[in-house]
């Protein structure tokens, strides 16, 4: 399922009804990652106080995404060793 999540109001919306102390949550999102964990933890905090219990993972690999997905958000540089001072 692909959803736009742009505010707050878009994750509670996704989150309604959905117990998030019995599920576990996974982000295989990368540059967004930190702001949805962010997004999340305010929802679990409104709806019934962030629990021990609440799990998940967020990824934030950009060089995943620069290999597998073709999407250079910050491109890797190469360096030589002269770039590095090894010469």
């Amino acid at each position: 399922m692909r959803v736009a999540v742009d505010t707050l109001r878009d994750m509670e919306i996704l989150f309604a009804g959905i117990p998030l102390d019995k599920v576990t949550t996974s982000m295989t999102i990368n540059p967004p990652a930190s702001i949805l964990l962010a997004m999340y933890i305010v929802v679990a905090e409104k709806t019934r106080g962030l629990q021990e219990a609440d799990r998940g993972t967020i990824q934030n690999d950009m060089l995943k995404e620069f290999i597998a997905q073709k999407t250079f958000m910050l491109p890797p540089k190469t360096f030589s060793a002269h770039h590095r001072g090894y010469d």
